[in-house]
């Protein structure tokens, strides 16, 4: 089929408005592929779908960015109508999803970094795009991350042209107020992004339900399932990042491009994976060696962060940085080390905790003892010295009575006896119902299974269990106060 002097060779995709060709110029030199989107026939009866047409066209013709698909040429004259695009050879994110790794999430992350370049450049030129979707993201097999299909696009200061209330976009990751037919902004477009995100990290989607209506309603009302339900592997920092990302309200969300992807180069950055060194397109080229390189590069950089943790006495973010060695490299050999470091530290920390109170009151007391007693030593001849002639003064007494005033001690006393017997600090206990061939290591410590731990702090605490023959089991155990704590091992 010949379409404005274009050959179509093959059909590449099907969509609402329109049929996408892998298309060539006969006697172009050089001679190239070209991606045709002819629209559907009849779209054009529809003045508001023609308008919408044109206004794509005068859109993205105008965006010029490496993450975005080229638009070549428009032909207007061919009924029905075509736009002539850059051909990407690869696949969709659609497509591509899973080939990523389930244990290295932070792919997906770069993946991401790259969509939002090109959005961040698609806002600051008053494009909204409106339909991402990982269909609409290609991934070209060099590695190169380009956001197409701007075809719900438009300039942000005719947003007129599709505010009669209809529903435009995929409703599996469109935003809440897209889905509820209210006016989009910039925001809407990263709320779709998060979606994506999402997807790519767990191979689902956050808000799939069995009927379009339904999904739609999930989406208006933001009820998606916790990341990390979805796949154990992504940490709670990453898990943050996401769900802050899927907020409700737009203003919750991230508020620009630029800050979505500074807090996700951030996060990869904290794990030494660096744009440069483990970028997408890295990936692409290596698979296995950059996710082997990167698994080993994040666990050593969060072995490092603990133990800063540890040293600094930031006893919750060290448990929450050895939950996440623990996600990247569970048989890491730093792991028993670290818990028992935090154990030992988090001990000697509430016992250094406890005694201060004691050893201020101490300080206290001496000090009174050295300059409270000499002031009162040194009060009475001084009034003496001043005041002879007066007989009602007590201090005129004869010396024995002189000594009275250390009579006060005793309600002094009664104080600090108040002040050391503080009520006992809540504590709970820990019982362990596990087979005789289970090791147990409770905060880095090796305890014996038949007696029950009292006096535990409420909180996180490391459990390590161990079997022979079978891997070792790392786990956060939180301790309540209110009944005990029960661990089962079968």
């Amino acid at each position: 089929m010949m379409v404005g002097g274009y050959n179509t060779i093959k059909s590449l995709g099907r969509g609402a408005t329109a049929q996408v060709f892998l298309a060539s110029k006969p006697g172009e030199v050089p001679p190239g592929l070209v991606a045709l989107k002819v629209f559907h026939p009849g779209i054009w009866d529809q003045a508001d779908m023609r308008r919408r047409a044109m206004g794509e066209f005068r859109t993205v013709s105008s965006l010029n960015h490496p993450n975005i698909v080229r638009v070549i040429e428009p032909i207007w004259s061919e009924d029905p109508p075509a736009v002539v695009l850059e051909y990407i050879d690869g696949f969709s994110l659609e497509e591509f999803q899973p080939r990523l790794p389930y244990v290295l999430p932070e792919v997906g992350v770069m993946a991401v970094v790259e969509v939002l370049a090109a959005l961040a450049y698609a806002h600051e030129n008053g494009v909204i795009h409106r339909d991402l979707k990982p269909a609409n993201i290609l991934v070209s097999n060099t590695g190169r991350v380009l956001v197409s299909d701007f075809g719900l696009a438009k300039l942000a200061d005719v947003s007129r042209l599709t505010l009669s209330g209809t529903i435009l976009g995929s409703p599996d990751f469109m935003s809440p107020e897209q889905a509820r037919g209210d006016v989009v902004t910039p925001r809407s477009d990263l709320f779709a992004v998060a979606s994506i995100l999402y997807f790519l990290v767990t191979g689902t989607r956050p808000f799939s339900r069995h009927t379009p209506l339904a999904t739609l309603a999930a989406v208006s009302e933001v009820r998606f399932e916790p990341v990390q339900k979805r796949n154990p592997k992504i940490s709670q920092a990453l898990a943050s990042i996401i769900h802050k990302g899927l907020s409700r309200k737009s203003e919750d969300r991230f508020q620009s491009a630029g800050e979505f992807s500074g807090v996700l180069l951030e996060y990869a950055g904290g794990l030494g994976l660096s744009r440069d060194e483990f970028g997408f397109s890295k990936w692409i080229a290596d698979p296995t060696g950059v996710a082997m390189a990167a698994l080993k590069t994040a666990s050593g950089a969060l072995v490092l962060r603990c133990e800063g943790q540890l040293r600094a006495s930031r006893f919750d973010a060290a448990l929450g940085t050895l939950s996440h060695i623990n996600i990247v490299s569970p048989e890491s050999v730093a792991i028993p080390r670290l818990m028992h470091d935090y154990g030992v530290m988090r001990r000697r920390a509430q016992r250094r905790k406890a005694v201060m109170p004691l050893a201020l009151l101490a300080c206290v007391l001496a000090l009174f003892a050295v300059f409270g007693w000499k002031h009162l030593e040194t009060a009475r001849p001084m009034a003496i010295a001043v005041e002879p002639e007066r007989p009602v003064i007590p201090l005129a007494l004869p010396e024995t009575q002189a000594v009275m005033p250390v009579a006060a001690a005793g309600p002094i006393k009664d104080r600090i006896s108040r002040v050391a017997s503080k009520p006992k600090p809540v504590t709970g206990i820990v019982k362990f119902d596990v087979t005789k061939d289970v090791k147990i290591y409770w905060d880095g410590v090796p305890v014996n299974p038949a007696r029950s731990l009292k006096n535990q702090i409420p909180g996180g605490h490391n459990l390590r269990l161990e079997k022979t023959g079978l891997r070792p089991i790392n786990q956060v155990v939180v301790v309540s106060a209110d009944e005990p704590t029960v661990i089962r091992v079968r």
